[in-house]
């Protein structure tokens, strides 16, 4: 690609980033901190998920994609181009470096949403999860009576 159609490719590419970064990954990590104060974190950080997948496919994907995306019979350099950009800007690098927050978020997520298998086998877990309070998870819970 000339420098032209990289700044182009970039141009495409900056509103998707700013929208992953800005949004879903301050979302997903807000989330994240918010279901840590409940009573169950892990399964409301699951319902929180679901949101957030919801909500992410309402982004300005970029407009290069989706028309390579949705050709049916794409010739050997669209289908290179193709590979090219997803490898470039959405590929295991620029997940570090162009959308950092992105994937701290989702991490932060699925860190609470696995908090509950882990506390099980990892105690100081739990005791961080359920803010001090140790839940042992392989008795019965105790019925309140009144």
């Amino acid at each position: 690609m000339n420098k032209t159609n990289k700044e182009k490719l970039d141009e495409q590419f900056q509103p998707w980033k700013n929208y992953l970064n800005h949004v879903i990954g301050v979302l997903a990590f807000s989330f994240a901190l918010g279901s840590l104060g409940t009573s169950s974190p892990s399964t409301n950080a699951f319902i929180s998920l679901l949101f957030i997948l919801a909500l992410s496919s309402y982004g300005p994907f970029p407009e290069i994609l989706k028309m390579l995306e949705s050709k049916e019979n794409r010739t050997q350099t669209e289908e290179n181009s193709r590979q090219t950009i997803i490898k470039d800007k959405l590929g295991k690098r620029s997940l570090f470096s162009d959308y950092l927050i992105f994937f701290l978020g989702w991490l932060s997520l699925a860190l609470v949403i696995a908090s509950t298998p882990l506390s099980e086998r990892y105690p100081f877990i739990a005791t961080y999860v359920n803010g001090g309070n140790t839940i042992n998870y392989s008795q019965p819970p105790v019925p309140c009576v009144k």
